[in-house]
């Protein structure tokens, strides 16, 4: 039926019969035909366009169309045709809209050309329609071949946005990178709040080689957004000799804008700085960054080291000074010092605040550049250097200056063997006041340790008969017994004998001898209770009778000299253990001090349930 209306033209009622694409083909290429015959070439690409069994081929159909001369109408047989292929055609689809590209960009030149550059309404739709087409069809369109026709045909606004359709700015950074003129652009693309900063740490380096101070401008609006210590690989080349200087001063500027408001304490990056700054010939600024690139705790936010090596090599001559003060190198730093000027090696000498006798050193050393050298500029002692008066009132002064910490005898030593005492007179007769001075000062110290001895050994004689009254009634305060009566002993020390009883302090309170031991024993250490313990088993084994004062039991049947003998052996051995034992109070003495940091419960003892809530 649907051939029987094909056949009277009837091509709506045809399509509308037709069953299947291939006999709708039919249809559309016989009103393609008679659109083409009638001279409609744009009716007959809209036709021919929605053919899809591939016969007739699509090269023959577009073939016609070219012949035909109508841009147009490849157009739409282009257009129509892109929107009529099926995913599986992806080939084929981005085959179709390359060439559709490629014509709506053709359009738009001869607009241009039409019109000798002006923007006329045509070029502005047809500019319209391209940006369409390139957003609408981003998928199906090869990168490569569209950014080489874009490129060609110079239309970089519809390069960006055809880029931000498809996702990939960094494929249009690159594109704008290879362009002359193109970091401008890249850093408007890479403002875009779309952009992450991995593509700004990417291109960071062609942009700042290419235009540094917009790149510099770009990365300080960033702020916080960008880590500068990301940003090194692109900053570090600019700290090298040959760099030119408008570059470095811009690199600096980025430097200084990270350690100064986004607080950056990265070594990395305070060492770039050190990088920086060292290639001025004017010190001012470097050495002022040293002295405030400093932590909360005053150390250096730069590998000093590092630094130092910087120094040197470039001849910063005042920065190695301070330096070498900086690592403790003073007996380095005060001969280049010198080098410089001699006010630098004076507080360079003052440094060391806390070692008089490395700052003697210091001083001795400036001392002798200044008697045998020049203390100038440079330049060596001779014939141009200053003469001999001119040096003794230089090394005069620096006697003043030294604090005390140089002395006459000192600096003679420098001088030649015909240089006359004269000229020293003022120095000589201040030194011998000075030695005049420290004698008085040291009677004086020896009258008053004097005093202070006789006062120790009057101390002494009184403590030597110093006696206290023990009550019958006092108690021990370990055990709360009768001082009087026997001690609980739960350490089973050896007792009897000739043990004391009992210790009376100077607190006030009384122990039980064998209390005290206890005490002793157990918090004084193992070596203190083995003594105290071999003392106590020494007296246990003597009789008490020879402790006594008097010898009334000792006449019966022994010897006076034996017994003699037993109380000296038996007062040595009680003054012995009154030296471990009673020499202090064991509640309110060292043995108290050294139980603050004693645990409750010892580590290999277990938690008692007294502990428990």
């Amino acid at each position: 039926m649907w051939r029987i209306y094909l056949e009277h033209q009837d091509y709506a009622n045809a399509l509308k019969l037709a069953a299947g694409s291939a006999q709708r083909d039919i249809v559309y290429q016989s009103m393609g035909a008679d659109a083409a015959a009638a001279g409609d070439f744009k009716a007959a690409g809209a036709h021919y366009g929605r053919i899809v069994g591939g016969k007739p081929p699509f090269e023959e159909l577009a073939l016609l169309l070219v012949e035909a001369g109508d841009p147009e109408a490849l157009q739409i047989f282009l257009n129509t045709k892109l929107q009529v292929l099926g995913p599986n055609d992806k080939a084929q689809a981005t085959m179709v809209a390359a060439w559709l590209t490629e014509l709506l960009l053709d359009t738009i030149n001869r607009d241009l050309l039409a019109a000798a550059g002006q923007h006329t309404p045509a070029y502005k739709a047809h500019v319209a329609q391209l940006r369409s087409f390139l957003s609408e069809n981003a998928a199906v369109l090869n990168w490569g071949t569209t950014t080489a026709l874009l490129e060609g045909y110079g239309r970089l606004g519809e390069l960006e946005g055809f880029a931000a359709a498809k996702g990939d700015q960094e494929a249009l950074l690159e594109y704008l990178m290879r362009n002359k003129d193109g970091a401008t652009r890249a850093l408007g693309v890479l403002r875009k709040p779309s952009v992450g900063p991995q593509l700004v740490y990417k291109f960071a380096p062609e942009l700042l080689a290419a235009a540094p101070q917009e790149t510099v401008d770009f990365l300080i609006a960033a702020g916080s957004t960008l880590d500068p210590r990301q940003l090194l690989p692109a900053l570090v080349r600019f700290g090298e000799p040959d760099t030119p200087a408008a570059k470095r001063e811009q690199a600096l500027r980025y430097v200084s804008f990270a350690l100064d408001h986004l607080r950056c304490n990265d070594s990395a990056v305070a060492n770039l700085a050190v990088a920086l700054l060292s290639l001025d010939e004017d010190e001012g600024r470097l050495l002022d960054f040293m002295s405030r690139a400093r932590t909360p705790l005053r150390k250096p936010l730069f590998d000093a080291k590092y630094a130092l090596r910087l120094a040197k090599e470039r001849n910063r001559r005042h920065a190695c000074v301070k330096l070498l003060c900086e690592l403790g190198l003073y007996e380095d730093a005060v001969p280049l010092a010198l080098a410089v000027d001699l006010g630098l090696a004076k507080a360079v000498a003052n440094s060391p605040e806390d070692d008089d006798a490395l700052r003697r050193k210091l001083w001795l050393s400036i001392a002798k550049h200044v008697v045998q050298g020049d203390a100038g500029d440079g330049s060596s002692a001779g014939a141009d250097g200053p003469d001999q008066a001119a040096r003794i009132k230089m090394a005069v002064e620096l006697l003043k200056e030294a604090g005390g910490l140089l002395k006459i005898e000192d600096i003679l030593p420098f001088f030649p063997d015909f240089v006359t005492i004269d000229a020293f007179k003022g120095a000589i007769t201040d030194s011998l006041t000075r030695y005049n001075r420290q004698i008085e000062e040291l009677k004086g110290e020896m009258d008053e340790a004097t005093e202070i001895a006789e006062a120790v050994r009057r101390d002494l004689k009184l403590l030597q008969s110093r006696t206290a009254v023990v009550s019958s009634r006092q108690v021990c305060v370990a055990c709360n017994r009768c001082i009087l009566d026997p001690p609980p002993n739960p350490l089973k020390l050896p007792c009897g004998g000739a043990v004391p009883p009992f210790y009376l302090f100077p607190t006030g309170q009384a122990f039980h001898v064998l209390c005290a031991a206890a005490e002793v024993v157990q918090y004084g250490g193992d070596l203190r209770a083995k003594e105290v313990k071999l003392l106590l088993q020494k007296l246990s084994r003597l009789e008490p009778a020879a402790s006594g004062s008097t010898g009334a039991a000792a006449g019966q049947g022994s010897d006076q000299q034996q017994q003699q003998q037993q109380k000296a052996a038996v007062a040595e051995l009680a003054a012995q253990l009154e030296a471990k034992v009673g020499c202090e109070d064991p509640w309110n003495g060292e043995l108290l001090v050294r139980l603050i940091d004693m645990p409750f419960v010892a580590e290999n003892e277990k938690d008692t349930d007294s502990w428990k809530i």
